[in-house]
């Protein structure tokens, strides 16, 4: 099971403002982070509620007036790539009873690796990282929500950032690595939690829970734990997962990816002359291309777009499913720039993964009649899996590993040339934004944190 999913959550001050309202439309600017399934926790008569199906989140919620008479919910949407996608055991949030404390429901984002899913000793299975997790606090003897939640950040390293909903309380944590983002929002009506800050609406405040912190929420903001943090972030949050409206561990997204198209355009070696025109692939390599434009001193056009009513391939469930998506996703915006017969064109992409996009854009400007296509990725050659929630599953579905030479890929995918923001200067550009943070490049490197791989 691997997952990357948005987890959302609201504590207003009072119960008299549509809240499960507002948690929907917090699922619905966290929806690029998952597309199988959503849900909601809230406290209806004294008890805790769940709203939970697959599908967008639009879709879950449609026609349905969920009632709640508290000031307290926590939301999800989820992307997973295993067979249980549409298994409703799986979707989130998950609730359950502590048999001391009383009910609780969860929703987690991230990847526990090496997790043995059955335990011999109970005779149980678990249906996925976050059901372990459940279990944890479910079966543990401690006495307070607190310390039960100190004792699961102890023993787990990694991957997650997950919020709980008691009767009382949200609480929020985030693995000592950080690898996963977790913000706290305020307003005056209250407190937000989410993934990412571009779920938050004009909020007065902004804060990062930090790696290996855990809180509660209740009226105010209460540390109730700070583990040693390991400082370890995932590079690819910033490549792509992330919204360009985010800021993580307050560094801007738009910010970091239009410095990537700045240092892959410093590092080419081709010369094109000032009639080339520079295109970023829509929406998350549009940022990088504008960079790579500016630095070269070549003009920019959105030549690509999007067509309406699209998912992202990259987190379709199967290989069938993302081609489908490919070949309907993009086409040349005639309208606005005509004819493009002719034209050389550098395409610039946040990055290359199995290759099904970038070949389908391909054949587009070849349709248009471009005559000189020139490809560059805003990341380096991806050729390795990641262990921690990323869907990059096996080493044959990676496309650097199927064709590794520069020329040859050119070659297959019908352009001049390839390049690839190299590793060195990825890693120069994350230092523009923060100088003291180090980033996870295993599925650049094949480097994992050893913590993380054999707890």
């Amino acid at each position: 099971m691997k997952e990357e999913c948005g987890v959302f959550a609201i504590n207003y001050y009072n119960d008299n403002v549509n809240i499960i309202e507002h948690t929907i439309k917090g699922l619905e600017k966290l929806q690029h982070r998952g597309q199988d399934s959503a849900g909601v926790s809230y406290i209806d008569s004294n008890k805790i509620q769940t709203f939970k199906n697959t599908g967008l989140v639009k879709d879950v919620f449609q026609g349905h007036n969920l009632c709640c008479t508290t000031n307290m919910t926590i939301g999800h949407v989820r992307y997973t790539t295993s067979n249980s996608a549409s298994s409703f055991a799986c979707i989130q949030p998950i609730t359950e009873n502590h048999p001391k404390l009383g009910a609780f429901s969860i929703a987690h984002n991230g990847h526990i690796h090496n997790l043995d899913k059955t335990d011999i000793s109970k005779g149980y299975t678990y249906e996925s990282d976050t059901d372990f997790i459940k279990e944890l606090i479910k079966s543990s003897n401690l006495e307070t929500w607190e310390d039960i939640l100190i004792d699961v950040m102890n023993k787990i390293p990694g991957i997650y950032s997950l919020v709980m909903l008691t009767a009382d309380s949200i609480y929020a944590m985030r693995d000592r690595f950080g690898m996963r983002p977790l913000q706290v929002g305020m307003d005056k009506l209250g407190y937000y939690i989410s993934s990412e800050s571009c779920a938050f609406t004009n909020v007065d405040k902004l804060l990062d829970i930090d790696p290996g912190q855990i809180i509660k929420i209740k009226d105010n903001i209460y540390n109730i734990y700070t583990h040693p943090p390991e400082n370890l972030r995932c590079i690819f949050e910033y490549i792509y997962f992330s919204s360009k409206n985010s800021t993580i561990d307050y560094n801007n997204i738009s910010d970091i990816r239009f410095t990537y198209g700045k240092y892959l355009a410093k590092q080419d070696v081709h010369f094109f002359n000032k009639d080339a025109i520079v295109v970023g692939s829509p929406n998350s390599g549009i940022l990088a291309g504008k960079g790579y434009a500016e630095e070269s001193k070549l003009q920019y056009k959105q030549l690509l777009i999007k067509n309406p009513n699209y998912n992202r391939s990259f987190i379709m469930p199967d290989q069938k499913s993302r081609q489908k998506v490919c070949n309907n996703k993009f086409k040349i915006d005639i309208e606005t720039h005509g004819d493009i017969k002719g034209k050389t064109v550098i395409l610039v992409d946040d990055s290359i993964v199995r290759g099904n996009t970038i070949k389908s854009i391909v054949n587009i400007f070849n349709q248009a009649g471009v005559t000189n296509l020139h490809i560059r990725s805003a990341s380096p050659q991806l050729k390795h899996p990641c262990y921690f929630g990323i869907d990059l599953p096996t080493y044959d579905e990676l496309i650097a590993n199927k064709i590794p030479s520069y020329t040859n890929f050119a070659r297959f995918l019908g352009v001049l040339t390839v390049d690839y923001l190299s590793l060195k200067n990825l890693l120069e550009a994350m230092k523009t934004a923060n100088k003291t943070l180090k980033y996870c490049t295993g599925c650049f490197d094949g480097k994992y944190n050893s913590k993380l791989l054999d707890w």
